[in-house]
Formats: structure tokens, sequence, C-alpha cells
């Protein structure tokens, strides 16, 4: 949804480059929601007891912490041209999302 987000904004308003539209209020705000509800999942998947046991587990919330969660906060998706941004940001390519649970982390 926010790489979505970006481009139409940027479409909208005749930009080459994501850092012109960065700060709009849905880029923005999108971009901070993102970073929120990654640091609050690292959070709850590290106080979980059982997190040990699940090998998908301990692997989801290792690669949220360590990759995820540094590359949202400093979003390196605002930093491409419009005509070469990848259709992902780097978060959805790290964590490969496919759309049907069943083709994730197995």
């Amino acid at each position: 949804m926010g790489a979505c987000t970006h481009r139409l904004m940027a479409k909208a308003a005749g930009v080459c480059h994501y850092s012109e539209i960065a700060y709009e209020p849905e880029c923005y705000q999108l971009r901070a929601r993102v970073a929120w509800l990654l640091t609050h999942t690292v959070e709850f998947l590290e106080s979980y007891p059982l997190r040990l046991d699940d090998p998908r587990l301990l692997h989801n919330s290792i690669l949220l912490r360590r990759r995820a969660l540094p590359t949202c906060r400093r979003c390196p998706y605002i930093r491409f041209r419009t005509d070469e941004a990848p259709p992902l940001c780097p978060t959805g390519e790290i964590i490969e999302i496919k759309g049907a649970a069943s083709d994730r982390v197995q």
C-alpha cells in the first residue's frame, strides 16, 4: 500500500523523485505507521514465551527486528527516482509479500 501511495502521489504531483513528496501527509503517515507497527510487533514477538520453540516464528521475528525495522525507519524507497523505483519497497522485498499465507516462509 505504501509504495502504491507514493507512486500515486508522485504521479499526481508530477515529480521525478520520491524525496519530493516524502513529507506529503499521506506518504509520511504511512511510513510512520509501518515503523510504529514493526516496532510494536518486534516488542510483542520478543516477549512471546514460545518464540524460541517455533523455527518460523523465530526466523520471522529476527527478520523483522534485524532487517525490516531498520530499513523502514530509514525508508530507502524515498531515495529512488520515480522511473527507477521497484514495485515493492525494500521491506516488501525482504519479507517476500506474495499475497497468500501459503506462499510465506515455511
